[in-house]
């Protein structure tokens, strides 16, 4: 059966990865299961499934408007679970970046969804972890890729959502969340 369930997986990650990104910690983790496929296992993807039938209009979509040009900015979202994952200790780091204009208007530019390193000792060790690999990886290349387009400053947001993470980064006076 494991067989099978990797190429409906690999659909759905194609998928997941062009329209609906918000899948793809859900596949991933029924990934890991492929060489011990199970009935549980066979449970979940048919829950995936009947899921994406059932939602068919979520799909990822993003708007800008040429009068947001001259207040455009870089937002990112990084997030983190602690050990949310049945089959791991293990945290999973999350961002979502976007080019954010007015009136609530954005358009994605990137994401991502990976398992950490190393277990976690607390949320705000995972969420730190996200945080610093958002930053790192993608977050800040992508506005000075954008500053280097509009060929001027394009500030940096990020919406960091733990408290304790983001008093410990006020502390280093690295950036300012």
């Amino acid at each position: 059966a494991g067989e099978h369930s990797a190429s409906f997986l690999m659909k759905l990650l194609y998928s997941a990865r062009m329209a609906a990104p918000w899948l793809t910690v859900a596949i991933r983790r029924l990934a890991t299961q492929i060489t011990k496929w199970s009935a549980e296992a066979d449970r979940r993807l048919h829950r995936l499934f009947c899921y994406i039938h059932s939602h068919p209009e979520e799909v990822l979509s993003g708007s800008l408007a040429t009068t947001d040009l001259s207040d455009i900015a870089v937002h990112a979202w990084p997030d983190a679970d602690l050990a949310g994952d049945i089959f791991s200790t293990k945290s999973t780091s999350g961002r979502w970046i976007e080019l954010a204009g007015k009136e609530g208007r954005s358009m994605p530019l990137s994401w991502a969804c990976r398992r950490q390193g190393a277990t976690a000792g607390h949320t705000q060790e995972a969420e730190t972890v996200s945080l610093a690999q958002c930053l790192r990886e993608e977050a800040l290349s992508l506005q000075e890729l954008i500053q280097m387009v509009l060929r001027r400053g394009v500030p940096l947001v990020v919406k960091e959502d733990n408290s304790a993470c983001i008093q410990a980064v006020h502390k280093l006076s690295l950036i300012h969340i």
